[in-house]
């Protein structure tokens, strides 16, 4: 009885079946992220789907608070207009392209919305109570739509510093560390407006929210 139960064990299973070699499956994972917001954000500048873009993309802290929760996370899918690219999403996106060819779709999409949905919040939680007693700059910032794909790229940016300190040393994970959050604090420092400078600030929360979670989780 003990041999056939070896026996058993011991057989072969079936083979798995041939998928696309890893570099290959990343670089259709790279290109499938990237079309996602291309594509919504043909649709959302459409006239005809602008009610519906409204009411499913524009988000705000006020419209947040009044029950609009969906808003917070697929506000991080429209990317901006061509002709409205800033540096921080060209530089975020340059970025984006090594992350997912190493870490895959699946590990870059939780780093960007919970760097994008943490940013976002955090503003939140400063602008809506100066609202509620009458601040008319939280009451503009309160009831201003925020949407846009910065700040979750900002997260895959902190993430890859820890990627570089794990695979390439201490030094070049300094380096990428001076390099995101430099970029960041000179960004802040040619703000010109309290709104720009929360908008910046949103970037550094993520960017730190990225870090944590490629430390926490191999």
């Amino acid at each position: 009885m003990s041999g056939a139960v070896t026996e058993l064990l011991e057989a072969p299973g079936p083979r798995p079946r041939p998928g696309l070699p890893l570099p290959l499956r990343r670089a259709a994972e790279l290109l499938a992220l990237m079309a996602v917001p291309t594509a919504l954000g043909l649709v959302v500048r459409n006239a005809d789907a602008r009610p519906v873009a409204t009411v499913l993309f524009h988000y705000s802290p006020d419209r947040f608070v009044q029950g609009r929760v969906w808003t917070l996370p697929l506000s991080g899918l429209v990317p901006p207009k061509l002709t409205n690219l800033g540096p921080n999403t060209i530089a975020m996106t340059i970025i984006l392209v090594p992350y997912v060819l190493l870490r895959g779709a699946w590990r870059t999409v939780g780093r960007f919305f919970a760097g994008h949905v943490l940013a976002t919040l955090a503003v939140a939680v400063l602008v809506l109570p100066g609202a509620a007693v009458g601040w008319q700059f939280a009451s503009d910032v309160a009831r201003a739509p925020d949407f846009g794909v910065s700040a979750g790229l900002a997260a895959i940016a902190g993430a890859m510093v820890v990627v570089v300190w794990r695979r390439r040393g201490r030094v070049a994970g300094v380096v990428v560390l001076v390099a995101v959050f430099g970029f960041f604090a000179s960004r802040l420092l040619v703000t010109g407006s309290l709104s720009h400078y929360l908008s910046e600030s949103e970037h550094v929360v993520a960017a730190l929210t990225g870090i944590c979670l490629e430390g926490a989780l191999a």
